[in-house]
């Protein structure tokens, strides 16, 4: 194993394909739980998600420009901790995946020595792949029998970033943190993140050019 990478690193990238399903058997057993415990108002709400977020991609660099639609999606289970006896107010702690699928014009050149980078006329493609570890103040109109709600909920959350290519992964941080708040009523909420360090190392590319992602999109809660 090469000195430069972690044990974690190469889990991920073996098993990468695995995290969903593992974060949904994780969700639902947590939901089961929660709807079997004991009926108190420290109930416990929301803690599946599966979401779905067109990504911008802002640079600013006068060269950049993004190509089609970028998008990200995301599933993940958030262990609900009610603080107050009414219920509405608590804390959530996660774990999720996520995929994303970056569409503009940056061509990325590397081998052994160096990394360069160019914008082409074409678009080019970037993928990769998150775990994410939301911290998240919760804000519900619900009741222990009211299904249908008002939430707001915000928060930080770290992502821990890899790639399936090798070779990209030294492009892009190893960890990230995000900014976000999720609002809306029932079924249907939406969701604004957005990233507090560029994506790509400083290595890779100038902080004046770097790219930095701001999400926008639907997320459900499923329970």
């Amino acid at each position: 194993m090469p000195h430069n990478r972690g044990i974690f690193f190469y889990l991920t990238s073996m098993y990468h394909f695995r995290w969903p399903w593992f974060i949904l058997f994780l969700g639902i057993s947590l939901g089961i739980w929660a709807q079997n415990a004991e009926q108190n108002s420290f109930y416990r709400e929301d803690q599946l998600y599966v979401g779905l977020n067109y990504l911008v991609n802002q640079s600013n660099s006068e060269n950049f420009q993004q190509e089609g639609l970028s998008s990200q999606f995301q599933l993940g289970v958030i262990r609900d901790f009610p603080i107050h006896s009414s219920g509405r107010w608590a804390v959530g702690l996660g774990l999720g995946y996520e995929r994303n699928s970056l569409r503009n014009n940056i061509q990325w050149n590397v081998d052994a020595t160096e990394v360069i980078y160019s914008y082409d006329e074409a678009q080019q493609i970037f993928k990769f792949q998150s775990l994410s570890f939301p911290i998240e103040i919760r804000w519900r109109s619900s009741t222990l029998d009211k299904y249908a709600f008002w939430r707001v909920y915000t928060g930080l959350k770290w992502h821990r970033n890899w790639t399936s290519n090798e070779l990209y992964q030294s492009l892009i941080r190893t960890w990230s943190p995000t900014t976000y708040i999720s609002l809306g009523y029932n079924t249907w909420n939406l969701q604004v993140a957005y990233a507090l360090t560029p994506l790509y190392k400083k290595t890779a590319m100038p902080t004046t050019d770097s790219l930095r992602l701001l999400s926008l999109g639907l997320i459900f809660y499923i329970f």
